[in-house]
């Protein structure tokens, strides 16, 4: 039986290297939980895990051509896995520094942001905001930029407090999608100034 699962094993690895979607779907059934565990144990977050999930995934099949060369594939995983975590934890690490030094600014000195920083940075974040749907931006700008509460908006827009959150939640992520890192975090960092 053993034989049989490392022979079909690499007849979808090989299938999954011609570009066989449906053995790379078998291929993500039978190890999905296993990187989720992984991933969860190294971030204690669903989201994370979920996450990290489509991101090894996703790697995979953008290289699916390699997929027949490699020998211990749950090896080959388990690596990848691990080392996409650690990017992720370490830029987490990196992100939370700056933010802890932020905030330990002293409120009689001038302010972080330079006020052409600010500028800029608002600027960036209105062309962002311009790419969302009709509702996400509505609910961003109600939320992120007016600092009206959920249940608030909700009732304006008359709409559940849930798909608020979820708008909110969506809108958050597109907006990061089309700023550069740095830019994103301290985009944020003075949003939350603003209130």
């Amino acid at each position: 039986m053993v034989q049989n699962a490392i022979y079909d094993e690499k007849e979808l690895l090989l299938r999954s290297a011609g570009g066989d979607e449906k053995a790379f779907a078998e291929i993500y059934h039978f190890y999905y939980r296993k990187v989720f565990s992984l991933a969860f144990k190294y971030t204690k977050s669903n989201v994370l895990a979920e996450d990290a999930l489509q991101e090894v995934f996703s790697k995979l099949w953008m290289q699916n051509e390699k997929l027949a060369a490699i020998t211990h594939f749950k090896a080959y995983l388990y690596t990848i896995t691990r080392n996409h975590l650690f990017n992720v934890l370490r830029k987490i690490s990196r992100e939370q520094l700056l933010v802890n030094e932020l905030m330990n600014v002293p409120l009689n000195q001038p302010s972080v942001v330079d006020e052409i920083t600010r500028k800029q940075l608002l600027e960036k974040l209105h062309n962002a905001v311009k790419k969302l749907s009709p509702r996400q931006r509505q609910v961003f700008e109600l939320g992120k930029l007016q600092g009206v509460k959920h249940e608030e908006i909700a009732k304006q827009m008359n709409l559940s407090r849930e798909s608020v959150k979820k708008y909110m939640m969506d809108a958050v992520k597109a907006v990061k999608t089309h700023l550069h890192p740095r830019d994103g975090l301290a985009i944020f960092l003075l949003l939350a100034s603003l209130k």
